[in-house]
């Protein structure tokens, strides 16, 4: 799910995208949730992944990220 795309307020060519995941088994059950980031790049007009980072999905990293900076489906 797709939570917020922030550019970067430094280079016009670098984005971070940050949404939640859910991973099941192949029997259906969910058995994680994460809240992730993805740093992009953009190269000759190709963004690329320049880093990736997964976390817990709680409160206390939850808190960390400001929706209301950024971009969101929710917020158009």
């Amino acid at each position: 799910i797709l939570l917020g795309i922030q550019k970067s307020m430094q280079n016009e060519n670098q984005t971070s995208v940050y949404f939640r995941y859910k991973r099941f088994n192949a029997s259906g059950e969910m058995y994680e949730i994460g809240l992730g980031i993805y740093g992009l790049t953009n190269i000759e007009n190709n963004w690329l992944i320049n880093e990736m980072a997964l976390y817990d999905d709680n409160d206390e990293i939850a808190s960390k990220v400001d929706l209301s900076e950024m971009w969101s489906p929710n917020n158009t």
